[in-house]
């Protein structure tokens, strides 16, 4: 389908891709996808590129004992290393947001159950809402989930309104969409009795609403079972590896703690800071509340003047993606 012409990105977003190809599919044969797993898997290809996500899933599938995703290798590059935990926390733990419930709620439309998408979707915007509001402080929205009395009723009225769905929707829906909707009772059951293996935070959504997660403590213990005990060589590379006076840090995250094999190594930038670069400091910004538009435009307005001054010798980075530019 990737290679019709004049295909809206409407509909390419309703193209139906299984994710896993059946043998008897007839375009098997011609398939550009197969046939370049068939050529990745060529013992004369030695070199493997993929993301740190697709590593973790073969990781993952050697130590099950299930079939490989990537050729045996001997030894393993990892560029962006610090981004790998970050990584291990998407694939290893669990996280549900008002999005998640809107697509589930918009396949459920297309399954003619209207009525019972309506409800769950109030149920579930009523829940998120709830949650920020109870989360809300002079500077935002608190990260670190609070449980209330609010927020427990909430959760209790979300997993009725999941298990009123299932209900409904016994025998007449494909059985993929029940597996959702249990997906989303068992987050809701996380934060309603939380173990003591899981970190339970909110993270901002794509709209106001934030979202569930739930991350796993057990990851450095996963990373240092799937990736770092198998014997073979492997190099972890980045540019922000290195957190105050040394890699300590990093060595938590990625599970190299207690591995006495690790060696490191600081290759020092050639580019002279001290004499290329001035810290700006502004000292008439007016005081707004964090995250709004007014904070915004303050900040803009700080920007432009810089950039100008500068002849637009200028790099502006922030520490939160709602003012990244």
């Amino acid at each position: 389908m990737d290679t019709v012409p004049h295909l809206s990105n409407f509909d390419r977003r309703l193209v139906c891709v299984p994710k896993f190809c059946p043998k008897e599919c007839p375009g098997r044969d011609g398939c550009r996808y197969q046939t370049y797993l068939k050529q990745a898997r060529d013992p004369d290809i030695y070199f493997q590129i993929c993301n740190h996500n697709y590593l973790l899933a073969d990781a993952s599938h050697r130590s099950q004992g299930y079939r490989t995703l990537l050729p045996d290798y001997r030894a393993l590059v990892v560029d962006e290393a610090h981004k790998l935990p970050e990584a291990a926390r998407q694939m290893y733990g669990k996280s549900l947001c008002y999005e998640d419930i809107q697509e589930i709620c918009y396949f459920l439309e297309r399954e003619h159950f209207a009525k019972t998408s309506k409800k769950l979707k109030g149920a579930f915007q009523n829940l998120f809402q709830v949650i920020r509001e109870s989360h809300r402080t002079s500077e935002g929205i608190s990260t670190a989930f609070q449980m209330t009395e609010e927020c427990s009723m909430v959760l209790e009225e979300g997993q009725a309104a999941l298990r009123e769905t299932s209900y409904k929707l016994k025998g007449a829906s494909p059985g993929w969409i029940k597996n959702r909707l249990e997906e989303a009772g068992e987050i809701l059951e996380l934060f309603k009795s939380p173990g003591r293996w899981n970190i339970l935070h909110l993270e901002p959504g794509k709209g106001k609403l934030p979202g569930l997660c739930a991350t796993s403590r057990k990851i450095p213990d996963l990373l240092s079972g799937m990736l770092w005990n198998g014997g073979f060589p492997a190099i972890l590379t980045s540019g922000t590896l290195k957190a105050g006076n040394g890699f300590s840090r990093t060595r938590q995250e990625a599970g190299l703690e207690k591995n006495g094999r690790v060696r490191e190594c600081v290759a020092k930038s050639p580019f002279a800071y001290e004499k290329n670069c001035l810290l700006y400091l502004p000292r008439s910004l007016k005081r707004t509340r964090h995250g709004s538009p007014e904070e915004a435009a303050m900040l803009a307005g700080h920007i432009q003047k810089l950039i100008c001054s500068t002849y637009g010798h200028t790099l502006v980075l922030f520490t939160w993606d709602d003012h990244e530019i």
